[in-house]
């Protein structure tokens, strides 16, 4: 008999409410022009990421089916593995500037360095699909527009250093 909990995998979280305050920053540098290092210690240089809000769905989603999920370890990302120049590039376009970048400088966002994962069991077991990076990316850069949801991120961040 499985064992009666379920283990998710996750990589670096971006989303509303980021309690390091990595994406934020990385808004903000870019707006303002700052070189962002974009070296990764992955072997591949691709790195996966997954929206804060997908974690949640992941969750619910195992909760509504212990009998497929028990004793089961599942990645929950995002579908697309960019690098991360690729992926600080797509945030610059969203939020309509041209990237500074610094590919001998190491990339200060991303903390998981093993590479990207694989989301295919998650997607095949669970009745969850992910959102797409680029919406991600997009309903993030919206949320930050909001200063409140700045100066909220900051001082959560600030506590959680």
């Amino acid at each position: 008999k499985a064992p009666p909990y379920t283990i998710l995998r996750l990589p670096d979280v971006i989303g509303p409410w980021d309690n390091l305050g990595s994406q934020m920053r990385l808004q903000q540098d870019l707006i303002k022009g700052t070189a962002i290092g974009t070296k990764v210690g992955a072997t591949s240089g691709r790195i996966s990421l997954v929206d804060a809000r997908d974690v949640t769905s992941a969750i619910i989603a195992v909760l509504r089916a212990p009998q497929k999920t028990n004793g089961r370890t599942l990645h929950i990302a995002c579908s697309e593995t960019p690098t991360f120049e690729e992926y600080v590039r797509l945030v610059a376009g969203t939020l309509g500037v041209e990237p500074v970048l610094d590919a001998h400088r190491e990339a200060d966002m991303v903390t998981v360095d093993i590479g990207p994962i694989s989301n295919g069991a998650a997607l095949s077991t669970l009745e969850w699909i992910p959102s797409s990076l680029a919406s991600t990316v997009q309903h993030v850069v919206e949320w930050y527009r909001d200063q409140e949801n700045v100066r909220y991120t900051a001082a959560l961040a600030d506590t959680s250093s």
